[in-house]
């Protein structure tokens, strides 16, 4: 893949981080969740870097790091956002901050 192909998917990444933060803002109004939003905005920055990493005069090691460690804070959010809701649904009440609102 070179040129206009990595410019096309680079677009197309950053797009899909626009997603997932427009997902984020409505999460933020209508989830009782907080942690919701908060893995959301997670994503949305992860792509947004990562689409900068097929950019060619972007493109870096610092870039490719970058992305790296916040996809593995997305993937710990994501593991604690399943367990506390799971524990949240069989205990009965909240056993794991998951920062919902009152």
């Amino acid at each position: 893949m070179s040129g206009v192909m990595d410019e096309g998917i680079a677009y197309l990444t950053i797009f899909a981080g626009v997603l997932f933060f427009l997902e984020a803002l409505i999460a933020y109004k209508v989830q009782p969740i907080r942690v919701l939003p908060i893995l959301l905005i997670f994503t949305a920055l992860g792509f947004w870097v990562l689409g900068a990493a097929f950019l060619p005069d972007v493109a870096s090691d610092a870039i490719n790091t970058a992305y790296g460690v916040l996809f593995l804070i997305v993937t710990i959010i994501a593991m604690y956002l399943g367990s506390a809701v799971a524990l949240f649904l069989s205990e009965g009440k909240e056993v794991l901050p998951l920062l919902m609102k009152k």
